[in-house]
């Protein structure tokens, strides 16, 4: 499925560079790829993924002056998961159903003329 073939492809992009110290790592080639691999599956780049590969850019020349064995992975690990943990864990869906509850309500009543025309 195309789902597994991306799956594949990203990881073919970032298991390379796990583990490893910035100083091994080329965030410059990483981020390359993974924009390569955005637009073979015909994906939109979000600005925010711009923003992102602008601020890895900056870490890594920053990291390798202060600290090139740092493993950047294993640092980011925790914060990554506690971020993740609320955007994503019961938390976060929670509060997007209370974002998009109002406006679901308020369409409630066009669902099955909707429905209907979809089927």
């Amino acid at each position: 499925t195309p789902v597994n073939q991306f799956e594949a492809a990203i990881r073919t992009v970032c298991e390379p560079i796990f583990e490893k110290p910035l100083k091994d790592i080329s965030f410059g080639h990483f981020l390359l790829r993974l924009f390569q691999t955005a637009r073979r599956f015909n994906m939109e780049v979000q600005p925010q993924l711009v923003l992102l590969q602008k601020t890895l850019l900056n870490v890594e020349g920053l990291g390798r002056q202060l600290y090139p064995d740092l493993d950047l992975w294993s640092t980011a690990q925790p914060y990554l998961e506690t971020w993740m943990r609320k955007r994503i864990g019961p938390s976060g869906l929670i509060k997007s159903l209370q974002s998009h509850l109002p406006s679901w309500l308020e369409q409630s009543p066009e669902m099955p003329q909707l429905v209907h025309d979809a089927l």
